[in-house]
């Protein structure tokens, strides 16, 4: 038996079920899709790069973001924190705060759209398939956490500990894991995609090559 309290529940999660799908649906036409593709796009050519720019002009070195590299180490964070200097972190900071953070919301909403789009065009509007496309969630709350242990290093730097380095590097290597994950899955289903265009225009072809002319 299930208690008034589970009934709720129940019903809530299911109502929020059908509110997520009727809003997925809605939300993911190609419209959508372009226009976020557009701002990714001024983050990762302008907004990134500018700043990245600025900290490299200050420490006189390439600097990596800790967020585009795969894994890091505490001894590669004291060696990159202490080349960029107290003027580049603050820039560092500064992006992580102004820039990183909302950052994940544009390209988690990009991949879910994208993703349940296609979703739907290879199978079916309903099928059950389309909850694969909350998997770039995954990578986007994996990406806050190492946002806020980034920030936590650069406050307190020279403080930092080993286990504060290693927990940011879980952290992203869990990122890009859900994010490869994602955009895997999202090239093997343009993959299909394109290949039931090509398979329905090629049968179209033969069908008019082996219609007699002059038969209607």
């Amino acid at each position: 038996m299930v208690d008034k309290d589970g009934k709720i529940g129940i019903n809530f999660l299911i109502k929020s079920k059908v509110y997520m799908t009727n809003y997925l649906k809605k939300a993911s036409n190609w419209k959508s899709i372009l226009l976020l593709f557009i701002i990714l796009g001024g983050f990762n050519f302008f907004a990134f790069p500018r700043y990245e720019a600025k900290i490299n002009e200050v420490a006189e070195v390439d600097f990596k973001l800790l967020d585009v590299r795969l894994n890091y180490t505490y001894e590669d964070v004291v060696e990159a924190f202490d080349k960029i200097g107290a003027e580049g972190r603050s820039i560092y900071a500064f992006i992580v705060v102004k820039i990183d953070m909302v950052y994940p919301i544009i390209y988690g909403l990009f991949l879910i759209l994208l993703f349940f789009a296609l979703i739907q065009i290879v199978f079916s509007q309903n099928s059950k398939l389309i909850y694969l496309s909350l998997i770039p969630v995954i990578g986007v709350i994996f990406d806050y956490l190492e946002n806020f242990n980034t920030l936590k290093l650069l406050n307190n730097y020279p403080n930092i500990t080993f286990q504060q380095v290693k927990y940011g590097s879980h952290m992203t290597q869990l990122k890009w894991i859900f994010l490869s994950l994602t955009i895997g899955l999202i090239i093997i289903l343009s993959i299909v995609w394109l290949y039931k265009r090509i398979s329905v225009k090629i049968n179209l072809i033969k069908i008019i090559i082996q219609k007699p002319f002059g038969k209607v």
